[in-house]
Formats: structure tokens, sequence, C-alpha cells
């Protein structure tokens, strides 16, 4: 049977991911400065950031990444920091891990 992995493109993540972590920061200026903003785009903002986190968590599990237990063990932690930072690294870390895996022993034999 045939395996098929979905994948997103780089710039669309990087489009959603912005979006997500603006409209953040702006409720989180209006909320310091007392201005009223709708708690509704709040809310639809968590929601939005929790199903991008979704994304790039199967992603980080279905897709060979350099350290992928670390990366997985992070979304858990620290989830915006990791967003952002695996957003960064995520060619470098598929490159890194086709270049460095290990042969399995079926393989040896």
């Amino acid at each position: 049977m045939q395996e098929n992995k979905i994948t997103i493109s780089h710039q669309l993540m990087w489009i959603l991911i912005v979006i997500s972590f603006s409209i953040s920061l702006v409720s989180f200026y209006l909320n310091m400065q007392e201005i009223n903003f709708p708690k509704f785009i709040t809310y639809f903002n968590f929601g939005f950031f929790f199903v991008l986190w979704l994304i790039l968590l199967v992603e980080m599990i279905s897709h060979k990444i350099y350290n992928q237990t670390f990366w997985v063990m992070s979304m858990f932690i620290l989830p915006p920091f990791t967003v952002l930072f695996y957003m960064i690294q995520r060619q470098r870390l598929k490159r890194l891990a086709s270049k460095f895996t290990t042969p399995k022993k079926s393989e040896l034999s």
C-alpha cells in the first residue's frame, strides 16, 4: 500500500504563524492598555494556534527530522517558542536527518 504524507508548504505555515502571533501581540497589547478587545477573537486565535501546533506536531512525528525526540518533547514544554524555532530550522532538520540516518539491521546483513 502506498504511504500518503500530507505536506504543507513552508511559506503557508509561515504566513499562518505570523498571523497567529500578530493577533496574539495585538490582543496582549490592548489588554495591557485596558482597551476593550473582543474576547471571541482571542479565543479564535487560541484555537487557530492550537490547530497550527497540531499540524506541526504531526509533521514532526511523521517525517524524519534530526533530534526528533527533542523537538516533540519541546512542543509540550514550550509550545510558542518551539513553533517559531522549528519553522526556522525545519529544512535544516530534514536535511540533517537524511544525512545522519543509521542503517537498519536488515540493511547491514
